[in-house]
């Protein structure tokens, strides 16, 4: 509860923060004409043009981003002056503004040195639009492809995860994990607005994206190619998802929507506790561990002499949890979400100007899916299936995001920002299992629910500062801290063995403990301060010279602690009358025997004892099932952008160089410990010494990129860089770890190194029209020493540990193309075509012998040691129609697909899992009337279904298998 608290005081404390004064009231019926002016030959932007509409008294100055903005212009037909000092005046003629229209207007001036007539007039589309995206990528000294916020909108992409997909070369493992060409965790870094931000997922670096709503999105951008201002952690690139900031004018936009799928249709929707707070998707406190368990004291079954008291204080505290373990058929309801945003820009004086923006977005989903999971082991060259179990898993999932900004413009040279966002996700889960496992191998059921809670809170002061007496130089600072938090308090699991003589199931309460409580919690925290210098000088002939240089100090500390309790019942014989369960017994029996009544209980004074239930605590790895890590990653970097003739030889001006290098100092330290006494981990067969991880290395990272433009609408890029892949932290902490039920344990390796990475790249791009681009590209990557995951094989299990492998490689084609279809007469409106593909290989040679952190080696029992990459798919396509009408109405057809893609190790004789392809095919339809805009979406038309498995002797085994169902949905929106 108190938590629940803390984050809700956050959410206050944003709103207020931002000083939200919404206007309501509206406008006078004027136009307005904005754009943005820039250099002809470089696309550098001009700070301080003037924008003037001729015959009247209305004007403007570009900013520091050299955007200019002119409002309330009367309706009619005028030209407009552009000018700029050194640069060659031009006008637009005819320029026809209407009631209540946002013309845009870009303009290339051409410097006073060039005696050229051409004036290059383009239209402008807002930061959000496909257009500015490619615009973006155009000037860009990296290869980079990005999603649009309008793209998400039109391919109805709920968050950021579901809208990375349509990026080329890029994938999402298990619903939330960002894969770049194939490359995934600790090869990907994830920024917000150019900063890192931190993750609440206790065993990887990486950020689910489905944190994110699409509704507080502007962008998602994915650098592919390394530049001495980006990351040194960069193996498949680094994601940028960028948040919407304020305005040009005043905005109002409120929305409400509703949705449905097919899979809860006839589905039995079971959910166990439940709090008052939870369709919001906040545990309200009843799922927290009681006040009366001690916090520094593990609950063990022997206790000194006085045993009967003993007894009696572990019954008492099974007695103090708020909820039992069983659970209920409840009713789903139709998914909704609603959302609003507001903002707005001020300009009291020439001088100043200052804004705000707010979005909050809330939605929920209910789920239901039957599914198939399996794992297989090898019998004279047949194939067992050990674990076979049909899992029907009922879920509720919500989604929260507050996002704000404030800032200020003053004399058009100085930029001030401030931003916050806070974002929030839930799943109350409950799974029905019915089937067979090594433990229970004949018939039984598995019951398991938790409740997860995952959040991010990043707050970011940025300023930028334009100096231009002397030189166009430009200093960025930012100022920015994150938390993440993860709480999954009173996960819950019991087994049940069916005895078929007598028709009944029975606790399971020998092979496996009985009643499991799992209290989960941990933090990460991120800060960070950059520091950015630029400087552009101009030679003779009108060339631009970049300079830029800079450097981060970032911080970063992890926390992770896990506690878990089960029961046994005091006199060590469970009574047949207490676990046993008639085969046709309703499934809200399953738990009853946890209730309050059946617990131990003792009498001190008439020494009367009725034998019952007692609470414990595993100390399986309970010693180390906790850790903290500490990250310091502090970094200095310059890098150039020069043309290559130098000012002394104009035909090699075509080409440009971008170079630099960057420095990282990186400390990480990791500590397992004992959650509940703080001990540290020691290990006795290392003479009782703690068992600890320590690297610091000091890393130079160059990189060199070679830009060719034979004319303004053609480049060729050619790049190499020399990056680093470290480890993640659950990775590098060596206690045992359980993903899931069923699933392998994983043990981290506390001496892990860092792997180096030889990226090189080549591009062409060809920028046809106002958005349409047609590029092809090429990519290899050699890694030496990379982390991968590898296979010990013990008498009753096997664990997965990680290793500093010997080599491996990556390389592929990249193909984008976006074009307008004239097929419909362009009075009826427009459709565009986009089809992007990457084809690729990779291979990583695993070692033969794996080196435990205790000195002792085993052979690595990997079904093979030479192999792909986890996560890298042969083949990633997505292809989608675009129908933009002039009268309102548009439409979008998205399809996205992957071949298979290697998802977990086989052991032994054991093949490789795959996921196979999931063809995901999504229309929407979009039709605004004014103020209102209404909006349809069906999501999986072709109800595809997630698969995972293997193929050995041409028979196909399938290891895990369920279909999410197609979904529908209806919103409707008003902008004021």
């Amino acid at each position: 509860m108190i938590r629940t608290k803390k984050f809700m005081k956050a959410g206050i404390l944003l709103f207020m923060m931002m000083g939200i004064g919404i206007q309501l009231h509206a406008g006078n019926g004027g136009g307005s004409l904005k754009g943005r002016v820039i250099d002809y030959k470089t696309g550098q932007a001009l700070v301080g043009a003037n924008v003037m509409i001729s015959g009247t008294s209305m004007g403007a100055a570009t900013d520091l981003d050299g955007h200019y903005m002119i409002y309330d212009v009367p309706p009619g037909t005028y030209d407009v002056s552009v000018s700029y000092v050194g640069y060659e005046n031009q006008a637009v003629k005819g320029l026809q503004i209407q009631k209540d229209e946002n013309h845009y207007l870009d303009v290339a001036l051409i410097p006073s040195v060039m005696n050229l007539s051409e004036i290059v007039v383009e239209a402008r589309a807002s930061s959000n639009s496909d257009a500015y995206l490619i615009s973006e990528k155009r000037q860009s000294s990296n290869v980079q492809d990005g999603v649009s916020g309008s793209q998400m909108s039109r391919s109805g992409d709920s968050n950021a995860a579901d809208a990375v997909k349509r990026i080329t070369g890029v994938s999402v493992l298990n619903g939330n994990t960002v894969y770049v060409r194939g490359l995934g965790d600790r090869y990907v870094s994830t920024q917000m607005n150019g900063v890192p931000i931190p993750s609440p997922e206790p065993e990887k670096k990486s950020v689910p994206l489905n944190l994110f709503s699409t509704g507080i999105l502007e962008s998602i951008t994915a650098y592919k190619t390394f530049t001495p201002d980006l990351p040194g952690s960069f193996g498949g690139g680094t994601v940028d998802i960028r948040t919407k900031a304020y305005p040009d004018q005043r905005i109002f936009n409120a929305s409400l929507g509703f949705s449905g799928s097919t899979d809860l249709v006839g589905a039995q929707f079971r959910l166990g506790s439940q709090g008052s707070l939870d369709f919001f998707g906040f545990d309200d406190g009843i799922r927290s561990m009681p006040a009366e368990i001690p916090e520094n004291k593990i609950l063990s079954k022997y206790n000194g002499n006085d045993i009967l008291s003993h007894y009696q204080s572990l019954a008492d505290y099974g007695r103090a949890f708020s909820t039992d373990m069983t659970s209920s058929e409840e009713n789903s309801f139709m998914p909704v979400s609603i959302g609003f945003n507001a903002g707005n820009r001020y300009t009291p004086t020439k001088n100043l100007e200052y804004g705000y923006y707010t979005n909050v977005h809330f939605s929920n989903d209910y789920g239901y899916r039957e599914e198939i999971f399996r794992k297989y082991s090898a019998s004279d060259e047949k194939m067992i299936a050990r674990t076979d179990l049909l899992n029907q898993k009922s879920s509720y999932k919500t989604n929260l995001s507050i996002s704000g900004s404030m800032g200020a413009k003053i004399n058009n040279q100085h930029k001030l920002k401030l931003s916050s966002l806070y974002t929030h996700a839930s799943e109350n889960a409950f799974t029905y299992g019915s089937g067979k496992t090594p433990n229970l191998d004949e018939k039984g059921i598995y019951l398991r629910e938790y409740f997860v809670e995952k959040s991010i809170l990043n707050t970011s002061l940025t300023g930028l500062h334009h100096f231009d007496k002397q030189a166009d130089s430009r200093v960025e600072w930012t100022i920015n801290t994150g938390l993440s938090q993860l709480s999954e308090p009173d996960g819950k699991s019991q087994n049940y063995k069916y005895y078929p003589g007598e028709e009944i199931y029975r606790l399971a309460s020998s092979s496996a403990k009985a009643g499991i409580r799992d209290f989960t919690k941990g933090f990460d925290f991120n800060g960070n301060a950059d520091v950015n210098y630029s400087l552009n000088l101009k030679d003779r002939l009108g060339e631009l010279y970049k300079i830029k240089t800079g450097g981060r100090l970032q911080y970063k500390l992890r926390s992770f602690q896990k506690r878990s309790f089960y029961h046994e019942y005091s006199n060590g014989t469970w009574p047949d009358e207490l676990i046993s369960l008639d085969v046709k017994s309703h499934p809200d029996s399953f738990g009853e025997i946890f209730r309050e009544e059946n617990y131990f209980s003792y009498n001190s004074n008439d020494q009367h004892i009725s034998e019952g239930l007692i609470l414990l605590e595993s100390t399986d790895g309970a010693t180390r099932n906790a850790y903290d890590a500490q990250e310091i990653n502090n970094a200095l970097y310059v890098m150039t952008d020069i043309p290559l003739g130098m000012g002394r030889y104009t035909t090699l001006n075509k080409w440009r160089i971008i170079g630099g290098v960057r420095i990282e100092d990186y400390r990480v330290t990791i500590a397992s410990y004992n959650p509940v006494t703080g001990v540290p981990y020691t290990s006795d067969i290392l003479g009782g010494e703690q068992v600890e991880t320590n690297l610091h290395e000091t890393t130079l990272l160059p990189s060199l990129n070679l830009v060719y433009n034979p004319s303004d609408y053609q480049k060729f890029r050619i790049s190499y860089s020399n990056t680093v892949a470290r480890a993640e932290f659950r990775e590098m902490a060596p206690y045992e770890f359980q993903a899931f039920y069923g699933g392998n344990p994983v043990v981290g390796y506390p001496y892990l190194q860092s792997s180096r990475i030889g990226n090189y790249d080549f591009r062409y791009e060809w920028y046809r029209m106002a958005g349409e681009i047609f590029s092809v590209g090429a990519f290899f990557k050699d890694f030496s020493h990379p982390i991968e995951k590898v296979i010990i094989e013990t008498a009753d299990e096997s664990y997965i540990t990680f290793q500093n492998a010997e080599h491996a490689t990556t390389y592929g084609i990249e193909v984008d193309y976006r074009t307008h279809l004239p097929i419909i007469p362009l009075e009826s409106g427009k459709i565009m075509v986009t089809f992007n593909t990457t084809l690729s290989r990779s291979r990583v040679k695993s070692p033969e012998t794996i080196r435990l952190f205790t000195g002792a080696e085993t052979p690595n029992n990997a079904q093979s040691l030479v192999r792909p990459l986890q996560g890298q798919s042969d083949i990633m396509l997505n292809l989608s129609l675009n129908y933009h009408g002039l009268k309102g109405f548009s439409g979008s057809l998205s399809y996205h697909t992957f071949s298979p893609r290697l998802n977990a190790l086989g052991s032994g004789d054991v093949p490789n899992e795959y996921e196979f392809p999931f063809h995901s095919l999504n229309l929407t339809f979009n039709k605004s009337m004014g103020s209102l805009n209404l909006s349809f979406k069906i999501k999986n038309i072709l109800n595809s279904m997630v698969r995972f498995g293997f193929e050995k002797d041409d028979r196909l085994y399938i290891t895990d298998q369920y279909r999410p169902g197609m979904g529908a949905g209806i919103s409707l929106s008003y902008a004021m």
